[in-house]
């Protein structure tokens, strides 16, 4: 987000809660002075994607970073990009609570071991049940039977 704030790249947000991506919006153009050409929460209707895909496409954005967690935001990522090709598309899953301070980051132990992913996974066991479907979801995609 640096090079693209130098650059001025566009930039749209999309995902998160609505004052998350309030304050992740501030602090990139605060911190490296981001080009935000627009924004979206999470807690959208389906009914509202492709008006949604339609103003990601107006908006010109070379960047579009999408914070609504898997496979959720890979699913968006895929039908947004017919829509729009033109740009990168980011699956930031929950960097926007992470890079405002609302959720708390893997000890540095965590981080240098690659395990970040397993110490959310056990401070936050909720996420448990969604991780198991895509356990099953990949033995069904790699071998053809669940």
């Amino acid at each position: 987000m640096a090079r693209a704030g130098k650059e001025g790249t566009p930039v749209f947000l999309v995902g998160g809660k609505p004052e998350v991506l309030a304050q992740t919006e501030a602090k990139l153009r605060n911190q490296w002075n981001v080009n935000i050409v627009g924004s979206q929460d999470g807690y959208f209707k389906p009914e509202q994607r492709q008006a949604l895909f339609e103003r990601i496409h107006a908006s010109g954005a070379q960047i579009v970073t999408v914070a609504m967690g898997s496979p959720k935001q890979e699913i968006f990522m895929r039908d947004c990009r017919l829509v729009h090709p033109d740009a990168l598309y980011m699956g930031v899953g929950g960097t926007y609570d992470v890079f405002t301070g609302h959720v708390k980051r893997a000890p540095k132990i965590w981080q240098t071991l690659g395990l970040e992913w397993l110490y959310r996974l056990l401070s936050q066991p909720s996420r448990i049940k969604r991780q198991l479907r895509l356990l099953r979801y990949l033995r069904w995609h790699y071998t053809g039977n669940l």
